[in-house]
């Protein structure tokens, strides 16, 4: 291919006009446009290492007439189904919406530099969880939302969505909520829909529940989608579909991520502050994976960190990430560790064509959409060279001894069903062989 051919492939992949990849490289417009419609012969070296620094390929793409190597670079940028996801509890300063904001921000810096695209922080991320009473307080409030401006305009030149924990003010009712960030942009924010009330909870003292009905909440000034009934869908990737839900949704008889992957979401963020008592961790690990295995979902789960108030709870940062059914990363309680997973997307929208069969009553949905360049990551994900073959010793002895149950009953059950009175026994490659 050509110059020109090579960088409109790249342009189509990427989402951008020309006039965004024009202001985001410092590429004047009609230059740019020039080498997209191939009039100009001669491009300066300086300008194709800008294209290649936001493109993420090399420049030996541009260049290089290897036909071989010219094929690997133009299949650099092809989505592969994948996508690396991240759940991170920040050290968090109770009541300080601007440092939290600061921390937020240096683990977004953190998590692009490792090529995250989806980010999920802890419930009330912004403010802390047990603020208790101090939620009423206009300066906190307000302070949350200037504090999510900040984040807002950090997040322009970062290839990543993320969500944050915040809590809002709407009708004269505070709601605890999931805003989505991308790009310099707010795409929508999700209520909390139940809120728990119970033992050692009592957040209706503070917050409404999410109201059935979408509609708008304004934030610093401008309007944005508010509901439970969101879906935050990838242009590039269209496979990638996101959902959230806050902390107790999940634990509920009915979880909103139910009807969040009828409608379509492959992947459900979770914020959440899931305080540690014993044998938690144990159910909460499970539930996690259940629903991601119930859902055919990928699953990120984002929990609340030690440095909450201690008076009534306590947090360990206990970040989960499943899919299908099976955990992908975990920290360690207490470690403030970063779980950060590559979840295959394309393999569940395979499996749910097969699974997905029944007649599901869908809900009223809205579909908010972002737009996510591609880029050249090496797989952090491990796959096992036997993957039906259990690698711990007590676990293969019990597979084996269940296919072998499983074998010697069914046979047993055909041999007693014939009446047969003699067996004969074949061995593969006589019997069955030509």
């Amino acid at each position: 291919m050509n110059l020109d051919e090579k960088l409109r492939k790249l342009k189509d992949i990427s989402g951008y006009t020309a006039k965004e990849i024009s202001f985001r490289c410092g590429i004047p417009l009609g230059t740019l446009n020039k080498i997209f419609s191939g009039s100009t012969k001669s491009v300066k070296t300086e300008t194709l290492k800008k294209l290649s620094s936001f493109f993420n390929v090399p420049i030996s793409y541009f260049i290089e007439e290897n036909e071989e190597e010219s094929k690997r670079s133009e299949e650099i940028n092809v989505p592969l189904g994948f996508v690396r996801v991240a759940a991170a509890t920040p050290r968090l300063k109770l009541g300080d919406a601007d440092a939290n904001a600061t921390e937020i921000i240096k683990t977004l810096e953190n998590l692009s530099e490792k090529k995250v695209k989806v980010a999920v922080f802890p419930e009330l991320s912004l403010c802390g969880y047990t603020l208790s009473d101090l939620f009423y307080y206009d300066a906190v409030l307000k302070n949350c939302e200037k504090s999510l401006e900040k984040i807002r305009i950090f997040s322009y030149n970062y290839e990543m969505i993320f969500f944050v924990g915040c809590p809002l003010m709407k009708d004269g009712s505070i709601y605890n909520t999931a805003v989505a960030v991308s790009k310099g942009k707010i795409l929508g924010v999700v209520p909390k829909k139940y809120v728990p009330n119970y033992n050692e909870f009592y957040e209706k003292r503070h917050f409404a529940s999410a109201p059935s009905e979408l509609s708008e909440i304004a934030v610093n000034g401008k309007k944005y989608p508010f509901g439970t009934n969101i879906i935050f869908c990838d242009a590039v990737n269209p496979d990638l579909k996101i959902s959230a839900e806050i902390c107790e949704d999940l634990w509920t008889v009915k979880p909103p991520s139910n009807e969040h992957c009828v409608n379509g979401a492959t992947l459900i963020v979770n914020l959440s502050a899931s305080n540690e008592i014993i044998g938690k961790a144990e159910y909460r690990r499970a539930i996690v994976s259940n629903q991601s295995g119930k859902c055919v979902c990928a699953y990120v789960y984002s929990d609340a960190g030690l440095y909450e108030s201690t008076t009534d709870l306590i947090f360990s940062g206990h970040n989960i990430i499943a899919e299908n059914g099976k955990i992908l990363s975990e920290t360690e309680l207490f470690s403030y560790d970063t779980a950060i997973a590559d979840v295959d997307i394309s393999f569940l929208e395979f499996e749910r064509r097969k699974s997905f069969n029944y007649d599901f009553e869908k809900g009223q949905y809205i579909r908010v959409d972002f737009s996510l360049k591609t880029e050249n990551a090496e797989f952090i994900r491990e796959f096992p060279k036997m993957p039906f073959v259990p690698s711990e010793n007590a676990e293969l002895s019990a597979r084996s001894e269940l296919i072998v149950n499983m074998q010697a009953n069914a046979l047993a059950r055909r041999v007693s069903h014939t009446k047969a009175k003699t067996l004969v026994i074949g061995i593969s490659g006589g019997l069955d062989s030509t």
